[in-house]
């Protein structure tokens, strides 16, 4: 996901870590037994060891890992953040329809049908219980208030159906006004590795590097 952008930031001379939250290079199973509590404490463990080589860190969240980044600003942790196809919002049909599947104790459903963005797989089944973590995150992250946050960039598609346009929105109605935003026409939610990567790398270089010396 992340090879892309990586090594772009690198040949640029910004030091990166990859942060592989429990969960999400496993199976379905095991994302759907960790509570997001855990990511949480791993990214602040992630940024406290960044501090300890770092004059300056940027915390860059793709899809969920933008809602990570939204409790690092609030917790203001980092000194900026870059969030990529972000959203905290959930329909009351989601919110209904996971409440009815638990209920019922249905396992799982495909992916295609929640719409979690996997497109190498969207027939893959998702537990029904990392649906209502994935809620319950999203709703921590809607409760945040972010007093005084970090220079943020927030990048998005116009044509992603997981983090649509009115979601970012949502996102971006939390910062003060005047926190940049880029939309690229025609992007999906494969935003970082997908036709567009190479544009959303250098764009997201420059902010790094830029943010970094104003730091």
């Amino acid at each position: 996901m992340w090879d892309p952008l990586a090594p772009r930031l690198e040949e640029n001379g910004v030091d990166t870590l990859r942060l592989a939250l429990s969960g999400h290079e496993q199976d379905a199973a095991a994302l759907a037994t960790t509570p997001f509590t855990t990511w949480l404490a791993e990214m602040r463990s992630a940024v406290a060891e960044l501090r300890g080589r770092a004059d300056h860190v940027c915390l860059v969240g793709y899809s969920m890992g933008s809602t990570i980044g939204l409790h690092a600003l609030a917790e203001q942790l980092v000194d900026s953040a870059v969030l990529i196809c972000p959203s905290v919002s959930v329909s009351p049909a989601q919110r209904a329809a996971v409440g009815v599947l638990s209920t019922l104790r249905v396992p799982g459903i495909p992916r295609r049908l929640v719409g979690t963005g996997n497109e190498e797989d969207p027939g893959e089944t998702l537990p029904v219980s990392a649906l209502r973590t994935n809620i319950d995150f999203k709703d921590s992250a809607r409760a945040l208030e972010l007093r005084d946050p970090a220079p943020t960039l927030v990048v998005a598609g116009s044509a992603d159906d997981v983090a649509s346009p009115n979601a970012v929105a949502e996102v971006l109605g939390k910062f003060p006004a005047g926190t940049r935003a880029v939309t690229f026409a025609g992007g999906d939610h494969a935003l970082v590795d997908g036709p567009l990567a190479g544009w959303v790398a250098d764009l997201v270089g420059e902010f790094v590097s830029s943010s970094g010396q104003a730091g």
